[in-house]
């Protein structure tokens, strides 16, 4: 088990947007951002991007999948809002 000092940590000041959010959802902005940098959350996103890839067939980002559909890339994103709005009325 490895473990970070806190020179290790990024300053939170470096996230201002990540600070605010913890701030407003009273959570601990520190504690938000030392969870996001810990090596059990890199184990587990590194899971979750291998099984994305081999269960959608994932290769890059941002990739969406809707109703079994894969939608992939930032020019793509008005194909996932028709699809959604569809499904949705």
């Amino acid at each position: 088990c490895s473990h970070r000092t806190n020179s290790d940590l990024p300053d939170a000041r470096a996230f201002p947007q990540c600070s605010d959010a913890a701030k407003n959802a009273e959570l601990d902005p520190v504690a938000i951002l030392e969870a996001a940098h810990s090596d059990e959350l890199r184990a587990i996103a590194s899971d979750a991007w291998r099984l994305a890839g081999e269960r959608d067939h994932i290769f890059g980002v941002p990739s969406f999948v809707f109703a079994g559909k894969l939608y992939w890339g930032q020019d793509r994103m008005h194909f996932v809002r028709s699809a959604v709005e569809r499904k949705s009325s």
